[in-house]
This record gives C-alpha cells, structure tokens and sequence, in this order.
C-alpha cells in the first residue's frame, strides 16, 4: 500500500515562501492597471489571514477514491471528468478538524459510517494532506520566497468576477512530497492560481500543480481549496469549504474530495476544585 503524507508542506520550517513584488507579467488582456498595488494587498491579506481565525472545531468529512491507473478518466467535482466511474476502492473518512493557535489537529470519528478508534490522521492509507487553513496562502506570500507571478485572465466563480494569477514556487522553497514503499522523500517546485476578489483582496481558490521529477513514482499531484464566507460565533471568516486531491503513480490514480462543514467556535472547558 502507498500512503503519501502531508505532500502540500514547506520544505523547512526554515525555508519560507513569499512574493518578490518586482516579478510580474502580464500575459492575458484586460489586466487590472495596478498590478503591483493589487498583488501587494492580496499578499498582506494573506499573511495576516490565519492570525484573522478564531479557534474553532469543524467536520471534515473525505471522500476517498481509487481505480487502476488508466483505467479511467481522473476526477469528480470540481474537475469533474469521471461522474459514473466505479472505482476499486471507494470509501469517506469522517473526522473533527480542531483549530487551536493557528494549527490543525485531527481527530478519526468513522470510516463508512463505523467508529474508527486509534486510526490516525498521518497513519490513513492511500492520498491526502494537510495545511488547507491558512498555510497553503502562507507558503506562497510569505516575504523570503522566490514565487514569481504573472496575470492570467478574469474568470467568474459563483457569480463574482476574480482576477486570475499564475504563480510559480521554486524548488528552493518548494513542497515535501512523501511515497512509502519503498520510502522516498523529495521537495519539487509547484505552480498553479490564485482566484482573487478584487474588491477584498481576498483569495477564493488556490489550484496547484507539483513539477514532479521523472523515475519517481507519484507522476501526478494536483490540490484545488475552495474558500468561502463562514460565520462563527456571528462572526463571518473566510474559510475552507471544499478541497480536492487528485493523485497518481504508475500503477493507481487517487482523488479525495473533502467538504468542511459544521464550523462552530472552540471553547476550553475547565473545572476548578477548591
């Protein structure tokens, strides 16, 4: 069985990502006429986006898939080119997501609706990862990156009209990919596209792309998160609600579709004995 862990992640708690101002291009027409100003506030709205969260609890519930390699075409949702597929394997992996001091712990509930005691998160078979709240933007804007940008077009999503851009991150400071057996660890540059109001500045979609070497054994990678408007404690945050992991090596092609719901505001209970 191959599990890989964590495959969206700074390669160093050393080695950060950031947004060197003075790299852009403009590619498609119609780009707005302050580039630099606009990219610039996306930037500080994403790093000061996870000092933004409250602590908060959530239901992530991921729904697993997994067919022979070319057997079928890859996707649903999102990317959606597979409706109708059977697949091989075919499972949902329910789990409380808990937000505490700007990190995501997790905690197994059920597996196709049983009870699942013991299993952990970094322990499930087959493709995921971790980091939808907040270190996905972190990693591409943070100051010491070498991410280049470029203007791309101007899309809608649900309605609302987005900047689109392209941005690139280099091996340098680029994304740990883990494949066990055999246990191999690399860290490949990614590029992809941020979806951005133009009126809040705010990022609504991240796609993602890893620029993986031949001879490896994972020959694809993809992720695509979804954020939107959620109110905790009458209080509205930005924040994820769907995430799709599109995954494949020479023998297997996986895709999870994640979907967080139930977002509700973390509270610490304590007793106090005199």
């Amino acid at each position: 069985m191959i599990t890989f862990r964590r495959t969206f992640r700074r390669a160093s708690l050393l080695l950060f990502l950031a947004i060197p101002i003075g790299s852009l291009s403009t590619a498609c027409a119609q780009p707005p006429p302050d580039q630099s100003s606009v990219l610039e506030s996306v930037r500080q709205s994403a790093l000061l986006y996870t000092g933004k969260l409250p602590d908060f609890i959530c239901t992530q519930i991921t729904h697993r898939t997994s067919t022979a390699a070319f057997s079928a075409p890859i996707g649903r949702g999102l990317n959606s080119s597979a409706a109708g597929t059977r697949w091989d394997v075919d499972d949902i992996v329910e789990e409380k997501l808990t937000y505490i001091g700007n990190s995501e712990q997790y905690e197994v509930l059920k597996i196709n609706g049983k009870p699942a005691k013991g299993v952990d998160h970094l322990q499930l078979q087959g493709a995921f990862t971790a980091g939808e709240f907040g270190t996905a933007l972190h990693d591409i804007f943070d100051l010491d990156s070498q991410t280049t940008f470029s203007w791309d077009r101007i899309e809608q999503i649900h309605g609302q009209k987005v900047y689109v851009y392209a941005f690139r991150v280099p091996q340098a400071h680029g994304a740990v990919v883990i494949h066990r057996a055999p246990d191999q660890q690399i860290v490949v540059p990614y590029s992809g596209r941020i979806f951005v109001d133009p009126q809040t500045f705010s990022v609504l979609r991240i796609t993602t792309t890893l620029d993986l070497p031949a001879g490896f054994p994972i020959v694809r990678a993809d992720r695509t998160i979804e954020y939107k408007p959620i109110t905790i404690a009458n209080r509205e945050y930005l924040l994820p609600s769907h995430s799709e992991v599109h995954m494949q090596d020479s023998a297997r092609s996986y895709v999870n579709e994640v979907d967080f719901k139930d977002y509700h505001k973390f509270v610490a209970e304590s007793t106090i004995h005199y």
